[in-house]
């Protein structure tokens, strides 16, 4: 079941590495929309029902990597319990949450910026402070008192 599971993940991992990417430029190039069923009437009408289905298709890929990522990365790094790992599935879906929410003005902001090494700037910041604060729970943790029972 194990090998099935890696499979699948290795599988899906390299659509990710073409959709991704893809799906993000013409995004923030306003050449797609970021609504799945605007496309879906664009290309049936523009090209039949089954390309319409493959760009939805291609729509669920690129959306579930804004889950599956996050919970696969959340997962390796904290090692949650398997009784946490709901709190780690909802904690890995607010990255799409925030994607739908703020999409446009994430897509704005980059636009703006001078330069875009603020944003390889802000990401490096970003893992900093991810790594610390595991770190400082790893700290917390060690200090508690164990209760005998």
């Amino acid at each position: 079941m194990k090998i099935i599971r890696r499979v699948l993940l290795i599988v899906y991992g390299l659509q990710l590495f073409i959709v991704g990417p893809w799906f993000l430029g013409a995004m923030y190039r306003n050449e797609m929309s970021l609504w799945a069923w605007e496309e879906y009437s664009i290309a049936r009408e523009k090209h039949g029902v089954n390309d319409a289905r493959f760009s939805l298709y291609l729509y669920i890929v690129f959306y579930a990597g804004f889950i599956i990522v996050p919970y696969l990365l959340i997962s390796a790094i904290y090692k949650a319990h398997r009784h946490d790992r709901g709190i780690v599935f909802i904690l890995a879906s607010w990255f799409l949450i925030t994607f739908f929410v703020m999409s446009n003005s994430i897509f704005a902001l980059l636009r703006s910026l001078p330069n875009f090494w603020l944003v390889v700037l802000w990401l490096a910041v970003t893992l900093f402070i991810s790594v610390m604060w595991k770190n400082f729970h790893a700290e917390i943790r060690k200090r508690k008192p164990k209760l005998d029972s």
